[in-house]
């Protein structure tokens, strides 16, 4: 079984959502704000002698990922302000921590979990995440929490901005630039969008 074959799988459990289906993930861009990625991913080994795969989820902001990188052709979670696994969700949801994964083998029940899953964790998540500030809340609620959530600090500080809370994106701004002095580069970057954000010169 490929990626492609869990997709045909999952995708009948998100009708009724805006879901399109690309290579390696599903995904709802229907808001231009963020976009809500479903992408399994199977192991490269083997449990038991069975195949075994995961899912990830992610939410995409094209604003703050196009102030640092170019948008890929192809959106993953990999490319998501937030992403972790099932089982990290799951563990944010109901507090204790769980190893979730699925094995082929019995078809016929793999179907009936991911139904569940898909149900009542991800789409639930994904409800629940609906604009920039609900995105804020939920990373200031969880983040860096038993690892489950962990953010780039230039991320962060943009994400600050587009939730208008503009004094703590520019206080994240000055501790990024003051905690960079060794990485020329980087630092000259962030004094860059720290200008196109608040219209003042950093550094």
């Amino acid at each position: 079984m490929t990626n492609k074959d869990l997709l045909k799988m999952i995708e009948p459990f998100v009708n009724g959502y805006q879901y399109k289906r690309t290579k390696k993930t599903l995904i709802d861009n229907s808001n231009p704000l963020l976009y809500k990625i479903i992408e399994p991913q199977k192991y490269s080994g083997k449990i038991n002698g069975e195949e075994v795969f995961t899912m990830n989820i992610g939410i995409f902001v094209p604003k703050v990922y196009q102030m640092i990188f170019e948008i890929p052709q192809e959106i993953i979670t990999a490319h998501c302000l937030i992403d972790f696994r099932i089982d990290e969700l799951m563990q944010i949801k109901l507090g204790n921590k769980i190893s979730k994964n699925w094995i082929y083998k019995d078809i016929d029940n793999l179907k009936i979990d991911l139904y569940r899953t898909v149900k009542e964790f991800i789409i639930p998540f994904f409800d629940e995440i609906m604009d920039i500030k609900d995105i804020d809340d939920f990373v200031e609620s969880n983040y860096l929490t038993n690892n489950n959530i962990g953010i780039a600090p230039l991320q962060r500080a943009i994400l600050k901005f587009l939730a208008n809370k503009t004094v703590d994106g520019r206080n994240m701004i000055k501790n990024i630039i003051d905690t960079n002095n060794d990485n020329k580069e980087y630092k000259e970057k962030v004094i860059a969008i720290g200008k196109i954000l608040t219209g003042q010169s950093f550094g």
